[in-house]
């Protein structure tokens, strides 16, 4: 259950086969995860997993509750790895406790959150190619 060569080539064939699957997964560190999750298998087997913009979801309780109140509940998304570069990262499958289907709520926020992360990005490499470009 390692890490090896084979995360490599699997991230380049399922990124040809990509389905989006959000799923919240419970990790062995007790950090639950949102992500775009892909199953890595080689002859059958899941070997990993490949999260796709993975976040770290806390859930957030506001004051003592009273009698006259509800409780207020809020989330807070923190990207997983924040140092890193890639936003598909490949996870062994034996530091996966589950993987769960997110209430409605909770996906439609991640959802809004990756997309307008992904329209950053798109700007950024347009803006990169026209700052070269007038540097002519």
């Amino acid at each position: 259950g390692s890490l090896d060569f084979r995360w490599a080539i699997l991230y380049n064939v399922q990124r040809s086969h990509y389905q989006m699957s959000v799923k919240l997964g419970l990790l062995k560190s007790g950090e639950d995860v949102i992500a775009d999750f892909q199953e890595m298998v080689v002859k059958e087997q899941v070997v990993g997993y490949l999260a796709r913009y993975p976040y770290v979801v806390k859930l957030n309780k506001s004051d003592i509750p009273n009698e006259d109140e509800p409780v207020k509940v809020g989330l807070s998304f923190f990207p997983w790895m924040p140092l890193s570069k890639q936003t598909d990262i490949p996870i062994d499958p034996q530091w996966i406790v589950t993987l769960v289907d997110p209430i409605d709520e909770v996906k439609q926020s991640y959802e809004e959150k990756v997309n307008v992360l992904k329209e950053r990005r798109k700007g950024n490499s347009s803006n990169e190619r026209d700052q070269s470009d007038s540097g002519d």
